[in-house]
């Protein structure tokens, strides 16, 4: 039985005291690796080096969130040691997203079960955040949570201090294939085709679908209601008769610092913007429009692969776009 995609997720927003000096560098990593710090410093029971090897390791917070391991005899991902976390950040290419009020603000998203940890992460946020973030380690004062409405607004959902109500994940509703859209990449993606990196000039739109529809299919697996059931075979092939109309795309070529590794590491990809012709891809809709949430390609948990859908007759974008980070209430 062939089903459509129905990943449950809820996008918040950290908001954090204007710094006096705020870092312009990219800090999509920085932020993904100061909330693991600091959320395995407050979750973590046993502080063993390597989680792999803790009797928690498949109950633990930390794990499920930052080192997600994939469940016992799990078919899927047997040639890999995680799954994909449950979370995303979205991060502008420079510094913060900044509001009316001068605050600036971490948007995230967590899928399914994921939800049941925004406790742990707010804490690990804000533990973050006074420890210092980037290059220049500035400090970020949180001040409150915010939720993203159905409406396509914020609300308050907790101060800091406060205790926070359930919050239940929800699939994002679709709504009717435009005839043409305009995706736009806000944050460079990085896809690989035969294990190689596929630059602007080589990238197409089956490499983007690909990612994306695999990304989904995880993510549902490991985190959501269900497991994703369709034609998978089918999806890859009609993504492969799909080319770009109007594309204008470049290379974004950055770096970040591994703490790991102890050097700095090449990261990047590609951006710019592209229009398919959905009387062509109408199958292919309801994973692309997800995909606004779930970004697309390598490295999604630091923000990148992040993109937006517009509908190119009108300029406009879709009922039920993700809310600007910026908007204020």
């Amino acid at each position: 039985m062939v089903r459509l995609p129905r990943l449950e997720l809820s996008r918040f927003r950290a908001v954090f005291a204007p710094p006096p000096n705020e870092d312009q560098e990219y800090l999509g990593s920085a932020w993904r690796g100061a909330f693991g710090h600091a959320l395995k410093e407050s979750a973590c029971m046993t502080h063993l080096p390597v989680c792999s090897k803790c009797s928690l390791y498949r109950t633990c917070t930390y794990s499920y969130v930052f080192e997600t391991p994939p469940p016992i005899g799990a078919k899927k991902l047997r040639l890999y040691p995680a799954a994909p976390h449950p979370f995303v950040f979205q991060v502008p290419l420079k510094g913060m997203h900044r509001l009316a009020s001068e605050e600036l603000c971490l948007p995230f998203t967590l899928f399914g079960r994921g939800v049941n940890a925004l406790a742990h992460f707010i804490t690990a946020l804000a533990s973050a955040g006074d420890r210092g973030v980037g290059r220049c380690r500035t400090r970020y004062r949180l001040r409150r949570i915010e939720l993203e409405t159905a409406s396509g607004g914020w609300r308050l959902l907790a101060k800091v201090g406060d205790g926070i109500g359930e919050v239940r994940a929800a699939v994002p509703g679709l709504p009717l294939a435009p005839r043409q859209v305009r995706v736009e990449l806000q944050t460079p993606l990085s896809v690989r085709r035969q294990g190689r990196s596929v630059g602007a000039k080589a990238l197409g739109f089956a490499d983007v679908f690909s990612s994306l529809l695999r990304r989904i299919s995880l993510l549902s697996n490991f985190h959501g209601a269900e497991p994703l059931e369709t034609e998978f075979r089918g999806l890859t092939q009609a993504a492969r008769g799909i080319e770009f109309e109007a594309a204008s795309l470049g290379d974004w070529k950055m770096q970040r610092f591994s703490t790991r590794q102890g050097a700095h590491v090449p990261m990047g990809g590609v951006t710019g913007h592209f229009t398919i012709d959905m009387g062509k891809a109408e199958p292919l809709w309801p994973y692309l429009w997800l995909g606004q949430w779930t970004h697309a390609g390598r490295a999604a948990t630091m923000g990148l692969g992040r993109y937006r859908i517009t509908d190119v007759a009108s300029l406009q974008s879709l009922p039920g776009t993700p809310a600007p980070a910026n908007m204020y209430p």
